[in-house]
Formats: C-alpha cells, structure tokens, sequence
C-alpha cells in the first residue's frame, strides 16, 4: 500500500528545538505522528492516532520508501533533513513494540512479521508473571 498524502508542519520553539507533527494517509489509513528526532537519516516519530490496525500503520511507515513516496522532500523542504542528507529510516512504537523500517528494509510482510513476533514474545513473559 502506497502513501498518497504526507504533511508535515513544524515550528522552532523558543528552545530552537523542532517541533511537529508528521501525517501519512492512503485510501483507507491515517496515522498523525510526533516527530521526535532524526539522527543520521533515521526519523524518530511517536504515534499520536491512527484509524488502522497495527499492520496497515507499520505498511504507511514502509510506504515512505517506495519511489514515488515524497516524504524525503517534504522533510528536506522543512529543513528537518539537510540537502545532502537521505531519509535512511523511520522508527515508531506500534502498539509499544518498535519497528523500524528503512529505505533498504520495507517489506510490509517481513516488518509485520518481525513486529507480531516481538509482540506474541512479551505476551508470553506478560502472563508467565500471573
């Protein structure tokens, strides 16, 4: 699933610190993140609302890396990334189990797997405590 709307809108605080929020959306998902960081291509967001399930959000994230996905632009036109830079990665929390998805790593089945596996993990150690 492609992203066919990405909007990002950010304002520098009194701290000079970048804040902002970052939307993605497609025919049926919407996802509003908070940008939190972006280090060495890699962009931290934290989920703020979303109406899909946990595998459409992780394939809006992977959706940032298909060709024709202009999500590295806008990030450049907001000076969040520098010109010379590349959007490398996207790390989010889905449902408190992070996932990162990356120019080279973005397929929607390997992430979700990767994801649903780290989550049957914790809720094995969640109820081995009961």
């Amino acid at each position: 699933m492609k992203v066919t709307k990405v909007g990002v809108e950010f304002v520098s605080s009194f701290t000079r610190q970048l804040l902002g929020d970052i939307s993605l959306e497609n025919e049926e998902v919407f996802l509003q993140a908070e940008y939190l960081a972006h280090d060495n291509g890699i962009l931290f967001l934290k989920g703020l609302e979303s109406n899909g399930t946990p595998k459409q959000v992780i394939e809006l994230m992977a959706g940032c890396f298909e060709e024709d996905s202009d999500m590295e632009k806008l990030l450049k036109e907001e000076g969040i990334i520098k010109e010379h830079e590349h959007l490398e990665g996207i790390v989010m929390s889905v449902n408190n189990i992070p996932v990162l998805a990356t120019h080279y790593s973005h397929d929607l089945e390997e992430l979700y797997k990767i994801w649903d596996t780290q989550l049957r993990a914790e809720e094995m150690e969640w109820r081995s405590t009961l």
